[in-house]
């Protein structure tokens, strides 16, 4: 809902700023208050260093091994291929990415940035599937989150909500602490929040802050939401929004197969059928939503 209003009300980048200005303040307050309970100034700048710190290096860790391992199992795309992406780069005004084809068990299409610059994979997967102009559409979307700096951003809103987590952690728990068992709490709580990718982890994150982290979490997720938002549309500018739905279709539908996303933090990609916590914190829309944008009817084009 709140996705909907915000930018038509104020435009997709005016209400992508406002979201990262209420993460901000949302961070400001979570400092005060453990300054303000006792937790001493190094400590509270070691916990938002920390948070930052272990956010950007385990992204960074994965985003490497990631690349690495199409390296090593990719394969270079071929002439048709290349050619596609390089029309679409050129219509994003994007330089154009080096291509990597990989035989991944999550089929799928992503830009990473690696160390020569930004590098495109697409699977094996969706390479056969896809017919020329969905394939061009989904390409489109994911250039265009590199022309928006949106791949700039992937390590940057999280730590808030591992700060605030973490002072709700300490306000309540925390402070009545010894010192050494505190910190020790601390640390545990802001790792847990990084690595929270199956649902014990999931579950202590929430817990250890009352359930209050849900509120950056929501404000990330917007965030996120948002940057698909200006995706979509500069895919449907590129292919047409027939093409593009049917893209993402036959992207999410097979992310959906082979995803073992587990625990309250995750939600089904296509969005149908999304709990009360996934819907608050999922990144991306439901595509019934998505595809209503632009006219198309979900269980039309899935028929289809």
């Amino acid at each position: 809902m709140v996705e909907r209003i915000l930018p038509d009300a104020l435009g997709t980048e005016t209400a992508g700023r406002l979201v990262d200005g209420a993460l901000v303040a949302c961070l400001l307050a979570a400092v005060t208050a453990c300054w303000l309970t006792g937790l001493q100034p190094v400590a509270v700048a070691a916990l938002v260093a920390g948070s930052v710190g272990l956010e950007r290096a385990v992204g960074r860790l994965t985003r490497r091994r990631i690349l690495d391992t199409a390296a090593q199992t990719g394969r270079p795309a071929d002439r048709r291929l290349r050619e596609l992406v390089t029309d679409v780069a050129d219509r994003v005004d994007v330089s154009t990415p080096r291509v990597v084809v990989e035989s991944s068990p999550e089929p799928g299409v992503t830009v990473l940035q690696g160390g020569d610059g930004p590098v495109l994979l697409l699977s094996e997967r969706i390479v056969d599937d896809l017919d020329c102009e969905a394939l061009r559409g989904v390409v489109g979307h994911e250039l265009a989150h590199l022309d928006g700096g949106h791949i700039d951003w992937l390590d940057s809103r999280d730590p808030v909500a591992h700060v605030v987590g973490a002072a709700v952690f300490w306000v309540v728990v925390g402070q009545h602490l010894g010192p050494a068992l505190s910190l020790v709490g601390l640390a545990v709580y802001v790792g847990t929040g990084v690595l929270r990718r199956t649902a014990l982890p999931q579950l202590y994150y929430l817990a250890g802050s009352l359930g209050v982290v849900l509120v950056p979490l929501a404000l990330v997720a917007l965030g996120r939401r948002l940057e698909e938002r200006q995706a979509d549309d500069r895919a449907v500018a590129i292919a047409g929004a027939n093409a593009f739905c049917r893209g993402l279709l036959g992207v999410t539908t097979a992310r959906n197969e082979a995803s073992g996303a587990d625990g309250p933090l995750a939600a089904p990609a296509t969005g149908e059928g999304r709990g009360l916590v996934a819907r608050v914190t999922a990144t991306h829309p439901p595509l019934s939503r998505r595809f209503a944008r632009y006219g198309v009817d979900l269980d039309a084009l899935r028929d289809a």
